[in-house]
């Protein structure tokens, strides 16, 4: 698939302890994963790379620090929770980065009703630290990248050793300084229901599937409309029982989103809300 450039996607909804999916993931361009189960798959992953690799600092694995380039909220507090939030988001991305570095990885993570997170690796520079550097600390550096969408850019900056290869020798390997940049984009649910929500089945199915849907027939799309799309179309399945009956098909397009590529757009911004983010609701 890749000799043809033909992207390969995955659905992992837990750990099912399988050695062959385990070495698929570092395959993979697009993961699909919810957010429920999958930090338990992925902290068993690195406790096994870990312990087939000694030597490793300990700096890449320990907690970041969280910096902001300019202020993502005028309230401290929530400032701290949104950017705890976004490097929890984050760790999937940050594990790939370490252990099998791929620009354009892209990750998108189902959060229910709060909505759902793109997180794709835009840029990876490594760099060796010579014997005068001192090594920098695990950080991550976060902004808003766009006022008008939920969007954040996360530059996250670490150093290791470079006996991450499986080939590379483990004594006497070189400290090296990993940069990594990310894109954050976030959605909400759709509104665009004027039913009430008669069985839950198969929505999940049903994001995944509109958002290739998007991907592959919508090539001026960007991730924002395709994960609006996969929200509408996993709310429009809520109305109806088991996961294909309330599907919408081309005729529901048409008539609810519109006919041409800009009618769509401009609609699915309005029938789609923002991400719901956890710390906002519990405070409410």
């Amino acid at each position: 698939a890749h000799e043809r450039n033909i992207p390969i996607s995955v659905d992992v909804e837990k750990d099912r302890k399988s050695c062959a999916l385990d070495q698929l993931l570092p395959l993979v361009d697009i993961l699909f994963t919810n957010a429920s189960q999958i930090e338990a798959y992925f902290s068993r992953l690195q406790k096994e790379q870990l312990a087939q690799q000694q030597g490793h600092p300990e700096d890449a694995s320990s907690s970041p620090l969280i910096l902001y380039q300019n202020n993502l909220d005028s309230n401290p507090i929530l400032q701290e929770s949104l950017g705890v939030f976004l490097v929890h988001i984050l760790q999937p991305s940050m594990f790939f980065t370490r252990w099998f570095p791929k620009v354009g990885k892209q990750i998108v993570i189902t959060q229910g009703h709060l909505g759902a997170v793109h997180v794709s690796c835009d840029e990876i520079k490594t760099l060796p630290l010579d014997s005068h550097s001192s090594p920098k600390s695990n950080s991550i550096t976060l902004s808003l990248a766009s006022n008008e969408r939920q969007e954040f850019q996360a530059m996250h900056a670490f150093y290791d050793s470079d006996s991450r290869s499986p080939s590379a020798p483990q004594k006497g390997a070189q400290l090296m300084m990993t940069m990594a940049t990310y894109t954050i984009t976030m959605v909400g649910i759709s509104n665009d229901v004027d039913h009430p929500i008669v069985d839950t089945t198969g929505a999940g199915d049903a994001f995944l599937a509109a958002y290739l849907v998007g991907l592959y027939n919508n090539s001026s799309w960007n991730c924002l409309k395709r994960l609006q799309f996969a929200a509408w179309v996993a709310g429009r399945k809520l109305g109806g029982p088991g996961a294909r009956s309330a599907l919408p098909n081309d005729d529901d397009v048409q008539t609810r989103l519109g006919s041409d590529g800009t009618e769509i757009r401009q609609s699915l911004s309005q029938h789609v809300g923002n991400f719901r983010f956890p710390f906002l609701l519990e405070k409410d």
